[in-house]
């Protein structure tokens, strides 16, 4: 019988890594075997070696099959997003080429969580492009265990995010630490203190990030010091969504002020926690490698702001 060589199992010019990515991501989107090969240029039985082979190697089921059709499975649901993401990483590397190709510009890659993206990174890059108008700068948006990855693999120059870091391919610089506090809306009962402990909160609803996050982390250790637990009514996949949730009476959040500010502005007050808890951020960097010259000037940038930020801050508590 025959056998197709290597190289043609795969579209020209991918390695065969990303091309079982690539057949993965195509049956997930046309939902057919046949459907996905077409879109590929590749035969039937090919992609279905492709597909075998990227099951064998991450050692997971990701089709059911059933009726000679390939059903998703849940861990291919969940799978699909970083395929997604690495995949379009992969196909933007022509048009970077070409942009390096035909510019000298200095580049700058910076990746945040989501809690330091509006209160601290929108405008220190605001500063940052006004100073530097000849830097190309890439941003994205990452929860913590993504961001820690995407920097060990040296895929962006730093990042943004709370401390501590436990990671031994990462390493952090401490920036600043601001006391945790209880957003909620300018209407609520408790909306006047300047502090509540958790023997005040019992009673009351609660929006929180997932678990797994930094936040959800913190708040859940602050509750079971106190002997409680809290009744969290939302969960949210990041603190932008949370806060505007808390803003508007969905329940109140435990967050830090400098974040909460930025994102919902004069709709939440935020009393204190009691007994008081600070929560910490900082940058990551890779390291093994030292920062280039365009990082340590947009790291300049960012100490002046977290200056700005956490002065503006304290103006506003008196």
């Amino acid at each position: 019988m025959f056998m197709p060589k290597e190289h043609e199992l795969r579209p020209p010019h991918l390695p065969a890594n990303i091309a079982r990515l690539a057949a993965f991501r195509a049956v997930m989107s046309a939902g057919t075997v046949i459907g996905a090969a077409g879109q590929l240029g590749v035969t039937q039985p090919a992609l279905t070696r492709q597909i075998a082979a990227l099951e064998a190697e991450l050692g997971i089921v990701l089709f059911e099959r059933i009726r000679k059709r390939l059903v998703p499975t849940r861990e291919a649901e969940a799978l699909l997003v970083e395929v997604s993401r690495i995949l379009a990483a992969v196909e933007e590397i022509p048009s970077l080429v070409r942009q390096i190709r035909s510019s000298t510009r200095a580049r700058l890659r910076v990746v945040v969580t989501p809690r330091l993206a509006a209160g601290l990174l929108t405008p220190a890059l605001a500063a940052f492009a006004d100073e530097h108008p000849d830097v190309a700068v890439t941003v994205e948006m990452l929860a913590r265990p993504e961001l820690e990855r995407w920097i060990a693999r040296e895929q962006f120059d730093l990042g943004l995010s709370a401390l501590p870091v436990n990671n031994p391919v990462v390493q952090s610089e401490f920036l600043f630490e601001v006391p945790a506090v209880v957003a909620m809306p300018r209407d609520h009962p408790l909306a006047g203190r300047r502090a509540v402990r958790a023997d005040d909160l019992r009673e009351e609803r609660w929006v929180s990030t997932i678990k797994g996050t930094r936040i959800r982390a913190e708040m859940d250790d602050l509750f079971q010091q106190a002997g409680l637990e809290p009744a969290v009514h939302v969960e949210a996949s990041n603190t932008i969504i949370a806060s505007l949730l808390a803003a508007s009476g969905v329940g109140l959040m435990l967050t830090d002020p400098v974040s909460a500010r930025a994102i919902a502005g004069d709709r939440l007050r935020m009393p204190r926690w009691e007994p008081p808890h600070c929560m910490r951020y900082g940058v990551i960097l890779p390291r093994t490698r030292s920062p280039s010259p365009t990082a340590e000037l947009f790291l300049d940038v960012v100490r002046r702001t977290v200056r700005e930020v956490i002065a503006e801050w304290e103006l506003s508590e008196r």
